[in-house]
């Protein structure tokens, strides 16, 4: 916001143009969304590794000794 404020002054002393600004700010608006959705993938990947090692711990776990025969319930 401080940097459209500080384009808006220079468009205002004509160091800038207003099409200089706007594509300037839809340029800024550009890479905000790209950045925030590589961040969005990053995180998506590393929870898919979280994943696949809580999946890998159970696949792997010992099967527990089945004793049959064994149940005294009600």
């Amino acid at each position: 916001m401080l940097v459209i404020g500080l384009a808006a002054l220079l468009v205002l002393r004509g160091e800038f143009s207003v099409g200089m600004l706007v594509a300037f700010v839809a340029y800024a608006d550009q890479f905000t969304q790209r950045a925030g959705n590589l961040i969005d993938h990053w995180n998506d990947f590393k929870m898919l590794g979280l994943h696949a090692e809580r999946v890998a711990d159970i696949a792997l776990t010992e099967p527990e000794a089945q004793l049959h025969g064994t149940y005294t319930g009600p």
